[in-house]
């Protein structure tokens, strides 16, 4: 790691640069209802551990008080590597996968300023939430394999909002963050010969707050959050639709608001010989705020993540499970409990202090819904999907 320092009477200043960089070989597939749809195998980005590189700094503001800044991007690959992305086969585009190189966009990762007062830190801008991390640290792979969707899910959450932690006595730490983006929409025509729509309301997305406890003590580490975001489109008032021959025809659609609600309680215990992690992971959509929602979309997914990490020298060997169902993107009143199961395992040795040598391999498969059948006739959420991946590659850190 690199670093810079001015230092005056009043305060210092430290600016330091870091990074990591995963470069490896593997093999990718991808399977719909039972069917292969892609396959890929090649030098991989990211397979592992995610190719990022950042800046961050500190200043002493004096009495007690500190400013931080980070900024932090990917390098040139989406973190998930393989064909999560697209599941097609673009190659040398920014569309493009773990297999190619695609854009790097300065901040998208994180792009924050912080001030930070004895115990209570309060940050500004874009970034993980405290659920993002308890997620990434109680997930036995900790890797960007296909194996734990738990950990995926819940640790893509990044938001851009206010985000305050508080540290308490004993290893507890509070945190706690609100985000909204909104913009207001005017009219928006509907194609050739057609009279444009009325739109009412506000268009929003990753409106809503996160809040949770962790506990950080010894071999203990155990926490639990609670996350809510709404996603709102503006309402549809009225339509026409030039016909020929007339009549017209008038289309009225309520605002489409969904919102997740998240909750994850997750811990893991190191025994020394051992650690041992667990999570439990409950996201439920509600649809146009009406808790009775029975729309495809609607419902709840649930489900557990176990697995170990087990050191021998300077390897860590590691496996985990996952366990889940799924009720959404199905009419949630037929009851229909999607199985959604995964597992990952792997070895990581240790050739320095900044860089290692993995072997992964995982799998993810969710059923195909009653309703789907091998043709994929029905809604795409509803089929059944399986990825395959097996990679080795180097990660050095700087």
């Amino acid at each position: 790691m690199a670093a810079l320092a001015a230092t005056s009477a009043f305060a210092q200043n430290v600016v330091s640069l870091y990074g990591t960089l995963d470069m490896g070989v593997g093999n990718i597939s991808y399977k719909l209802n039972d069917i292969v749809q892609t396959t890929r195998s090649g030098a991989q980005s990211s397979a592992n551990d995610t190719s990022r590189w950042g800046m961050t700094g500190t200043e002493d503001l004096g009495g007690g008080m500190a400013a931080e800044f980070k900024i932090e991007q990917g390098i040139g690959t989406n973190p998930r590597s393989g064909i999560a992305k697209d599941l097609t086969l673009t190659n040398g585009t920014s569309n493009g996968n773990a297999y190619t190189l695609d854009n790097t966009v300065l901040g998208d990762r994180e792009l924050w300023a912080a001030v930070k007062s004895g115990a209570a830190r309060v940050q500004v801008g874009y970034g993980v939430t405290g659920m993002r991390n308890l997620a990434v640290q109680t997930d036995a792979a900790q890797s960007n394999q296909f194996g734990n969707q738990i950990a995926h899910d819940v640790g893509a959450y990044r938001r851009a909002g206010v985000r305050v932690d508080y540290n308490l006595a004993g290893g507890w730490l509070v945190s706690g963050g609100v985000s909204g983006n909104r913009s207001n929409q005017g009219t928006v025509a509907t194609g050739s010969g057609a009279t444009a729509p009325a739109l009412g309301g506000e268009l929003r997305n990753g409106k809503g707050w996160t809040l949770g406890a962790q506990y950080t003590q010894g071999p203990i580490n155990a926490g639990y959050f609670h996350d809510e975001v709404t996603s709102q489109s503006p309402a549809v008032l009225a339509a026409n639709y030039a016909q020929s021959p007339a009549p017209y025809l008038t289309i009225a659609a309520a605002a489409a608001n969904t919102t997740k609600k998240t909750d994850l309680l997750a811990a893991s215990y190191d025994m020394g010989v051992a650690k041992l992690y667990g999570q439990y992971y409950s996201q439920k959509a509600v649809q146009n705020d009406d808790a009775t929602d029975t729309g495809a979309g609607a419902g709840k997914i649930q489900g557990t993540s176990f697995g170990v990490r087990v050191p021998v020298g300077k390897a860590t060997f590691f496996a985990q499970s996952l366990n889940m169902k799924d009720k959404q993107y199905v009419a949630a009143a037929t009851g229909e409990d999607r199985k959604y199961t995964g597992s990952s395992f792997g070895v990581r040795y240790d050739v320095s202090k900044r860089t290692y040598a993995y072997v992964n391999t995982g799998s993810l498969k969710k059923d195909a819904s009653a309703g789907s059948n091998s043709a994929g006739t029905s809604l795409a959420n509803n089929n059944g999907t399986k990825y395959q991946q097996t990679a080795l590659g180097i990660v050095h850190s700087f």
